[in-house]
């Protein structure tokens, strides 16, 4: 039997068919219809979220999109969608006012500066409004996260090889390839891990790798200052809580909580002179927020709370698990065929 042409692969098929539709204008016939038939799915909206906006190209990098593609996204979100905040849909529904057809929000996680540099240029330019959960003790001390700290140390490392404490298996990391393998599986560890230990764990793994500087560290890994959150302020940009610390809350303990939740909130306030209402939870999967979590954030103020499950939302969905969406293909027409296929999926969470 003849090998399948790689023309004809169910990848290119799938590419094609994106890119067919977009460039003749059905994918924009066939969200009407989706349209028709999401008035009956009780005020349906969906969540955009990204993390850096940037033309680096870096493997250690994550979850980047580029300027040209972001700048394309908008341009077709701002044209194919209606567009609103997180606080114009949360007064929708407190409100029982209906929310527009084709509802989304634009949402960014940890506060990196490209967010400034990059985004912002790009939202003011389609008059967009958008949310970014900040990561506030990075900001006040313009230090990396925690866990661009270890991409970098790996990136950067002269060790040939690294015995992660946890475990006695030697993992090789001569190659680029070996050490993102070897960087993922660091963090998918760490992530898993009490918070305590978790920052002890850090210092041996830098110290290992011979990288124990906070600020020896990629530009595209920096933090915004508080300078720039409250310029893009004035201009459609709302900032919620990411954190302190950016932690898994379920690691960590019940007086930790209370500070990652109470003390972002505050800074978050006192440096940009607004209210904030919506917290995103670190990682943001079903095991990293339970009842305890959601029981101190709204006792926290917070009136609701972003996770990272990939479904949609409507009216009944419970405020503190707002579901959203990451947009991994990231050329405006398989983008649009991939945001068309979730809204048609049908799955949307209930309270």
């Amino acid at each position: 039997m003849k090998p399948l042409n790689k023309k004809l692969s169910p990848g290119n098929i799938k590419r094609g068919l994106s890119s067919f539709l977009y460039k003749s204008g059905i994918i924009r016939y066939l969200l009407k219809i989706q349209s028709f038939y999401q008035k009956k799915n009780k005020n349906p909206f969906r969540i955009l979220f990204y993390h850096r906006i940037n033309d680096y190209k870096d493997p250690f990098s994550i979850d980047s999109v580029s300027t040209r593609d972001f700048d394309d996204q908008m341009k077709y979100v701002s044209q194919s969608y209606n567009v609103l905040s997180l606080e114009e849909i949360y007064h929708c529904i407190k409100k029982d006012k209906k929310l527009p057809d084709q509802c989304i929000a634009i949402t960014f996680d940890d506060g990196y500066e490209d967010n400034y540099t990059n985004a912002y240029q790009i939202l003011k330019k389609y008059d967009l409004p958008a949310t970014i959960f900040l990561t506030v003790d990075c900001i006040d001390t313009q230090t990396p996260l925690w866990f661009d700290r270890i991409l970098h140390a790996f990136k950067t490392t002269q060790e040939k090889k690294i015995i992660p404490p946890w475990d006695e298996k030697i993992i090789e990391i001569e190659t680029t390839d070996q050490k993102l393998h070897a960087a993922h599986l660091v963090l998918e560890q760490l992530k898993k891990t009490d918070n305590d230990q978790r920052i002890k764990l850090i210092s041996v793994i830098l110290n290992d790798l011979g990288n124990t500087s906070n600020m020896k560290i990629n530009k595209n890994a920096m933090i915004l200052n508080w300078s720039q959150v409250r310029e893009m302020g004035h201009h459609k940009i709302s900032f919620g809580s990411h954190t302190m610390t950016h932690p898994i809350l379920t690691n960590i303990s019940g007086s930790q909580l209370q500070w990652e939740l109470a003390t972002s909130r505050k800074i978050i306030e006192e440096q940009t002179g607004h209210p904030v209402y919506f917290i995103a939870y670190p990682n943001g999967q079903s095991s990293d927020y339970d009842e305890q979590v959601i029981r101190l954030v709204r006792q926290n103020g917070y009136k609701a709370a972003m996770t990272t499950a990939a479904i949609s939302n409507n009216k009944f969905t419970d405020f503190y698990t707002w579901a959203r969406y990451k947009p991994w293909q990231n050329q405006v027409e398989h983008f649009a065929t991939s945001l068309f296929i979730h809204g048609l999926s049908g799955q949307v969470q209930q309270s």
